[in-house]
């Protein structure tokens, strides 16, 4: 029988291209970690992490007009909003093939027996936030309170707004929350480009592709 011989040299490049690979699905997928905390925004979140972390559709009251992913602890509630791109597969049976693209939206929901401003600051300043500008003196029917926060940890900046109590159980609803303008300001220039305008083509191998992946569901 014929002896294989495979240089070594293809073995170690081999082995390194494994290594790298694995390095880089392993860094990517700590990238795509969400953080529970109030001002722990990730943009590089997927829909896939933050079920993974525990994240659910199940945790909202009254449900939201969004898709969107949310963890509750206590009386904390983290959510992200999600941007998902789909097509219709039939329209008789409104099935449709959805991808997850970005999260657009990030907010913190805390319950609050009572307002007290100087505890919210407290609390605020507890979680390492900064408030920035104050616009609590400003009419509003819906917010007893709205700051303007930083949180020097990650120069990221957040509106909170604490609304006066409109359900059953008399809370105020503390909210931190920070839009991805980046994706969103991305998003709108492709489509003044017309880049978003897919060819045909594209949304025949997207059907195939949908089916194919229906079938191997079904085998699993």
């Amino acid at each position: 029988m014929k002896r294989i011989h495979i240089p070594l040299k293809k073995i170690a490049f081999v082995a390194l291209f494994m290594v790298c690979a694995s390095f880089l699905y392993l860094w990517k997928k700590e990238r795509e970690k969400p953080i529970f905390h109030p001002f722990g925004v990730n943009w590089e979140v997927t829909d896939e992490a933050l079920e993974e972390a525990g994240y659910n559709f199940e945790v909202f009251e009254g449900g939201l007009d969004v898709a969107a992913l949310g963890k509750k602890v206590g009386d904390t509630l983290i959510y992200y909003c999600l941007e998902y791109d789909c097509i219709t597969i039939d329209e008789k049976t409104n099935e449709n093939d959805c991808v997850f693209e970005y999260a657009n939206s990030f907010y913190t929901r805390i319950k609050l027996p009572y307002y007290d401003s100087i505890q919210v600051v407290k609390m605020i300043e507890g979680y390492g936030g900064k408030i920035l500008r104050d616009d609590s003196l400003v009419k509003d029917d819906f917010y007893v309170a709205k700051f303007l926060i930083a949180y020097p940890d990650t120069s990221n900046v957040f509106w909170c707004t604490i609304s006066k109590p409109y359900s059953e159980d008399k809370n105020y609803d503390l909210y931190i929350s920070q839009s991805n303008n980046i994706n969103d300001e991305m998003r709108q220039k492709r489509w003044e480009r017309g880049d978003e305008n897919q060819s045909s083509l594209f949304y025949v191998f997207r059907i195939i592709g949908y089916h194919i992946r229906k079938k191997l569901w079904k085998e699993e």
